[in-house]
């Protein structure tokens, strides 16, 4: 008897993680043009150390109905800005904390709440208990980077299914 090759285990496999698309988002939006002044070609680099910082403070939170979350993040691009959003209804203690941290990026313009597609982001990070996540390729899942973005806070690399679809 053979194995049948919808057995076959990926080596990356237990790093994938699937989350369903939100319905709706509070977002910020910052203007890439101010962004490039700071970093011209890691230009979201201040947005996504704003972003961690935030997630250590939270991560050290009194507060467990916040700490004890899973927030994803979602990022993109539109019209000359640059977006980052979470799920609306994250706890406001979480929310505060991300908040105060990404309003004082230089380049911060506004922050919206709408609906998810109109968006039109990808997650790229995500919160979970403490731990942080961002979603790459399978040549660093399962990998850690240190520091990540100059934030203090270590980032987890994982995969992500998209929507439900299975790789391959």
């Amino acid at each position: 008897m053979t194995d049948s090759p919808l057995d076959l285990k990926l080596p990356y496999e237990e790093f994938y993680d699937y989350i369903p698309y939100p319905k709706s988002l509070v977002c910020w939006g910052f203007d890439i043009e101010e962004l490039t002044k700071s970093n011209k070609y890691q230009f979201t680099s201040s947005v996504y150390k704003a972003m961690l910082k935030g997630f250590g403070e939270l991560a050290k939170s009194k507060n467990k109905r916040a700490r004890e979350r899973h927030i994803p993040v979602l990022c993109g691009y539109i019209i000359g800005n640059f977006w980052i959003g979470v799920p609306e209804g994250v706890p406001d203690a979480a929310f505060n904390i991300l908040n105060r941290h990404l309003t004082q990026v230089t380049g911060y313009k506004s922050s919206e709440v709408g609906a998810a597609e109109s968006f039109g982001l990808s997650f790229r990070f995500a919160y979970d208990r403490g731990r942080v996540i961002q979603y790459l390729d399978e040549s660093v899942a399962g990998e850690k980077r240190r520091n990540a973005y100059g934030s203090g806070v270590t980032v987890n690399y994982r995969l992500l299914l998209d929507w439900g679809v299975a790789p391959g």
